[in-house]
């Protein structure tokens, strides 16, 4: 069994007192600053062709994150995490694990002291499967916070970096598109984001105007 969990998830929904070590026929995927949905599966994830425009559009929807999709609106921008990438590269290993016998890579789990999460300078949570949206972050990216209709509180929030924040995070665009595409890499290394969607990722943030 593959389980594959969110902030939301752990916190909200209870699953982090089920929470239990790895063993020969479990691994356990928590995903730092993801929640249970997020504007992928709302707004995003249903027109994506594969040809990339999506990976964009997400990435520019960090910096001006919706506050829902058409039916509901929320109290506060969602979440625009990178959770469906982390969904691939499980599905993956899921299957080679079924197939061929190889286990999928062990995660640690996100960082918490008693309920709350452990978070970062940048207000993200430390630990956990890690994505370029988290370690080479242009906001700060939470399963929880949220409020608005019945269903705003599985949604999460993002709060984006102010332009000054930015800079010096990334002083030129070069800076980001390096730092990004090292987050990248080091991700498909340890197992948890696919060669192809990698590419598409380091393509989505040379094509960004961030960083300068």
């Amino acid at each position: 069994m593959l389980t594959v969990q969110t902030e939301t998830d752990l916190v909200l929904l209870g699953s982090v007192a089920a929470r239990q070590p790895d063993t020969a026929r479990l691994r356990l995927w928590e995903m730092a600053g993801t929640a249970h949905a997020d504007d992928y599966i709302a707004n995003l994830g249903a027109a994506d062709t594969g040809d990339g425009t999506a990976a964009l559009q997400e990435l520019n929807s960090m910096l001006n994150p919706p506050i829902g999709t058409p039916g509901f609106t929320c109290a506060l921008p969602i979440n625009t995490g990178q959770m469906h990438y982390v969904l691939d590269a499980a599905q993956y290993a899921l299957n080679r694990w079924v197939t061929a016998g190889v286990p999928p890579a062990s995660g640690v789990p996100l960082a918490m002291t008693g309920a709350s999460f452990v978070l970062d300078a940048n207000g993200n949570t430390e630990g956990g499967v890690r994505t370029p949206a988290v370690d080479a972050p242009v906001a700060t990216l939470s399963g929880l916070g949220q409020s608005g209709s019945q269903f705003c509180f599985l949604f999460g929030t993002t709060t984006p970096f102010d332009a000054a924040k930015l800079a010096a995070l990334y002083p030129s665009h070069t800076d980001f598109v390096r730092k990004w595409a090292g987050a990248t890499v080091t991700g498909v290394t340890a197992g948890f984001i696919r060669p192809a969607d990698a590419a598409e990722l380091i393509a989505a943030a040379g094509k960004s105007a961030i960083g300068g």
